[in-house]
């Protein structure tokens, strides 16, 4: 708009006469507003902070330096350039909505009135000093609307006539991003506890998992904080088992009870040199599918060892807004008793030997670690042969076993089955399998199976051997209607027929001695005969 002067004169003699006389219309030209060079700032702000307020063109203006214009018109600004590396440039005028500015430049000049409000908007995690992110010159709004781009060039030099809205001199605005933490942030991933037997007793020494294993930057956490570390605020447990939890902040020297964890004022810090137990009651075994969760811990506040509340994590607290969770084993425990040949599987003389001749056996099992309705399998030297389920009470039977393709001697042990994971093996229960019939033989009697008087005199060895025999069996030698007995060692036998005996026999007669074996497996038994004469003549 254009400024004319006309000076109007009133003369008045005193007494009611006056005259009047004016000049003609004068135009005034507009000078330019002078703005000093001096950076200019916006209020600092922190790191995300995405919803700031920003400051008034007069604030700005004020903020350092000189803007004056000697007309004495209101100030604004035409921004003529914006540095948005760092984030974005935003205007907005009373209440309207604020709106971002772009494609500024010294053809296409912003023009904004002293209370128009301007604001960064940082990048996400920016943080640092933004120099020189806006250029403006001061405008005396002479011309132009405020929230407009002006075509004029605003590179020209401020001063009377047309572009002297303008200031001949640019100057800058500088912003401070403060650096705020940033939570971390934990991604899901499958992770799982060392397994723990099921009669596994208090911690002692570096047990359990270290917390290093839960949590890894790089791998599922990630912090934008420079020189960041990780851990967790462990915010749950799983209980159920009815076990105890353990936590070591010194290597495994000392062990402490977790007790109650939440996000409530009870998360427990950990670092990843830190440890963690599970004590199981000794009673179950199973899968805890969530035995812990957690946060993780970027340490920027609260201690190791202590608890704190995470307020649900996020922002810039120091635990993330993600929780994850671990599973944990609870491996069954081996059976304390080896299994039991039924009696009725035990072939031969003796139902409690371990020793048969038996295809098809049964073995019963119970005792000591024995888990209710638990799977429970049966295994030959290594080799799984049968399976079954326990009772209520941990009892359990193998009912006809195929042991058809078994001999010798076997080593037996149980398995028991929770969850999918399988025990150590119990004691063991050896069984020995016999199916052959045992051989027995006698040798020549006195060298030629002729008793002579000096031979009847003194005692003789009868002997032999046998096949297929356990040491120990029992073989019973039979002359003249008297027994004698004695035992097998490796496969051989003898014994002592008194002179007494001898001499009874009369002179002349021809008798048969005669060698009987029992088998301990409860195969057929062996005889062998031996035909010996007396001649005394």
């Amino acid at each position: 708009a254009h400024k004319y002067l006309r000076v109007v004169v009133t003369a008045n003699d005193g007494k009611g006469g006056t005259q009047t006389a004016s000049s003609g219309y004068t135009e005034i030209l507009n000078s330019a507003p002078v703005l000093s060079t001096d950076a200019r700032s916006l209020t600092a702000i922190e790191e995300d902070a995405t919803g700031n307020n920003g400051d008034t063109v007069a604030a700005i203006l004020a903020s350092a330096g000189t803007a004056t214009d000697v007309d004495g018109n209101a100030l604004g600004i035409a921004i003529t350039a914006i540095d948005s590396s760092n984030g974005t440039w935003q205007y907005k005028s009373g209440a309207g909505t604020w709106t971002t500015i772009t494609g500024v430049s010294g053809a296409s000049a912003l023009l904004l009135a002293g209370t128009d409000r301007v604001r960064f908007v940082p990048n996400a995690d920016y943080n640092g000093s933004v120099v020189n992110g806006i250029t403006f010159k001061a405008w005396d709004q002479t011309s132009g609307t405020a929230g407009t781009t002006v075509g004029n060039d605003t590179t020209a030099n401020g001063g009377l006539g047309a572009g002297g809205q303008f200031s001949v001199a640019s100057a800058t605005v500088d912003i401070e991003v403060a650096a705020v933490n940033d939570a971390p942030v934990l991604t899901d991933s499958v992770l799982t506890l060392p397994s723990v037997a099921q009669a596994a007793g208090a911690p002692n020494g570096a047990v359990g998992v270290a917390v290093s294993s839960l949590v890894a930057l790089g791998a599922n956490v990630s912090d934008v904080d420079s020189g960041a570390v990780t851990g967790i605020a462990l915010v749950g447990l799983d209980n159920s088992e009815g076990g105890i939890w353990y936590y070591s902040t010194d290597g495994g020297t000392s062990w402490t009870a977790v007790g109650t964890v939440n996000d409530s004022g009870n998360a427990l810090l950990l670092r990843t040199t830190d440890r963690l137990y599970y004590q199981p009651t000794g009673a179950n075994a199973g899968i805890l599918s969530a035995a812990i969760t957690f946060r993780a811990w970027d340490q920027t506040s609260g201690t190791a060892g202590t608890k704190v509340a995470t307020a649900g994590g996020g922002g810039i607290s120091a635990f993330s807004a993600a929780t994850d969770t671990a599973s944990l084993s609870i491996t069954p425990a081996a059976l304390g008793s080896a299994v039991t040949l039924a009696p009725a599987s035990d072939t031969g003389n003796s139902n409690t030997d371990n020793i048969t001749k038996a295809s098809s056996v049964t073995f019963n099992g119970s005792g000591a670690n024995a888990n209710a309705n638990t799977t429970v399998r049966l295994y030959a030297n290594g080799s799984l042969v049968a399976t079954t389920a326990a009772d209520a009470s941990g009892a359990y039977s193998f009912t006809g076993v195929d042991v058809s393709g078994l001999s010798g001697a076997v080593d037996f042990t149980v398995r028991q089955v929770i969850a999918g994971m399988e025990s150590a093996d119990s004691a063991v229960r050896t069984v020995t399998f016999d199916r052959t019939a045992p051989t027995v033989s006698i040798t020549t009697v006195t060298g030629d199976n002729v008793l002579n008087a000096a031979e009847s005199a003194v005692p003789q060895t009868v002997a032999g051997t046998t096949t297929g025999v356990e040491d120990g069996q029992t073989v019973t030698v039979t002359l003249n209607g008297k027994t004698y007995s004695t035992t097998v060692t490796n496969n051989a036998w003898s014994l002592s027929i008194p002179s007494a005996d001898l001499l009874a026999l009369p002179d002349g007669g021809a008798y048969t001695i005669t060698a009987d074996l029992a088998d301990v497996a409860g195969n057929a038994p062996g005889q062998a005969t031996r035909s010996v004469s007396v001649d005394r003549t």
